[in-house]
């Protein structure tokens, strides 16, 4: 059991320091692409394009948080060589597909319509897998599950302020779509939930890479969401 605390100003001056550290990154490498999307009008935009950019992000702070893991100790790579519990892997799918299904009524209900990639692709199609189903996963929930818990229980903040905060934050990571999405501030607290109970992220990143794949499959076509 890891033995570091923090006092509760301590924590939170290293998480915002942290924080404004991927926020520089998000500005150095996301606003390229953002501009992209404000020129092409979220449309007709290379949706190859858009994964390497969020791949690329990823991998940025990914090393970013890494090094900040290092400097505090805290094992942010340490995953659970336990197997699995058979009926939270079930509970982490079920939320992943439940994740999706609130994102599409989302859609209909402010646009009328799910998004759907106009040019679909091979590469598109296996950049997307790898970029939004394993990357992108893989570092959200490090990152708004693993690395606020971890650091916010080091400092015996409650429960409730933790889940509060995670799911603040996984919400203001997604801003600036088309939608307001509303189902990242919902999904995020059974997961934060279910880190804090078990202790294991991988079934948060399941959740989020199954809601992640639909969201391909949907976008297009394999699935009939239109």
């Amino acid at each position: 059991m890891n033995t570091v605390t923090y006092s509760k100003k301590t924590c939170i001056t290293k998480m915002l320091l942290f924080a404004l550290s991927c926020l520089l990154a998000f500005a150095v490498i996301g606003v390229p692409y953002m501009w992209l999307f404000v020129i092409n009008n979220h449309s007709d935009l290379n949706p190859t394009l858009v994964a390497n950019g969020f791949g690329i992000l990823c991998m940025v702070l990914l090393i970013a948080l890494s090094i900040h893991s290092k400097k505090e100790k805290l094992g942010i790579w340490a995953f659970k060589r336990d197997k699995m519990n058979t009926k939270v892997l079930m509970l982490s799918l079920a939320l992943g597909v439940l994740w999706q299904l609130i994102v599409v009524v989302e859609y209909y209900l402010f646009t009328g319509a799910y998004p759907q990639n106009t040019q679909i692709s091979t590469a598109s199609i296996l950049t997307g897998l790898f970029c939004l189903v394993i990357l992108t996963p893989l570092t959200e929930e490090l990152i708004f599950r693993k690395w606020i818990v971890d650091m916010m229980q080091r400092a015996n903040f409650s429960n409730i302020a933790i889940v509060i905060t995670s799911a603040i934050a996984f919400f203001l990571m997604h801003l600036g779509q088309n939608i307001i999405r509303i189902d990242t501030l919902i999904i995020a607290i059974p997961l934060c939930l279910i880190y804090m109970k078990y202790g294991d992220i991988r079934y948060c990143i399941i959740a989020h890479a199954l809601n992640n794949l639909l969201a391909i499959i949907c976008a297009n076509n394999l699935f009939v969401c239109n």
